[in-house]
């Protein structure tokens, strides 16, 4: 009866697994659709006559997204071994990336100003989707990985 309940209790953790795989590869789209472009179409010395400020935080996110992508890699495969900075590591990676977006949204919304409305407002779109899949992403994972027992029979030893 006993296997029964840890079945059950392990099965939430699945859904925690498959969040975390998605995610280096929702970070890595929306790197490649929004922030490359910045760097190498020829926007970043426009954006460096319009505001020195809104382009450094491109650089960060071209420099920071990387690691990000990196990072959920690592946490995947010490989830794996059961690491006990998987949830700390999780907490840390997913809120720095909402971060992230949530400054994107600003400059772009700064930007504003200088761009097409359409083009804008499909650049929003997109930061407001990945904001909201973040957003998800956080609101199912880390309150489980903190209050679940099981969690902590696995994380903790």
């Amino acid at each position: 009866m006993q296997t029964i309940e840890t079945k059950r209790g392990f099965g939430f953790m699945y859904i925690i697994i498959l969040i975390f795989l998605m995610f280096p590869i929702n970070v890595l789209a929306y790197y490649k659709i929004e922030v490359l472009p910045m760097i190498f179409n020829g926007s970043f010395p426009i954006l460096i006559s319009l505001s020195k400020l809104w382009s450094f935080i491109v650089l960060i996110d071209f420099i920071l997204m990387p690691i990000i992508i990196m990072l959920s890699f690592v946490i995947i495969v010490l989830f794996f071994k059961r690491s006990k900075y998987v949830p700390k590591l999780i907490t840390l990676t997913l809120i720095g990336y909402l971060i992230l977006l949530l400054i994107d949204l600003a400059a772009n919304n700064f930007l504003s100003n200088y761009a097409n409305g359409e083009y804008l407002s499909a650049v929003n779109d997109r930061i407001l989707k990945s904001i909201f899949r973040t957003f998800l992403y956080i609101l199912v994972t880390i309150p489980y990985l903190f209050i679940s027992k099981k969690t902590k029979e696995i994380f903790i030893r």
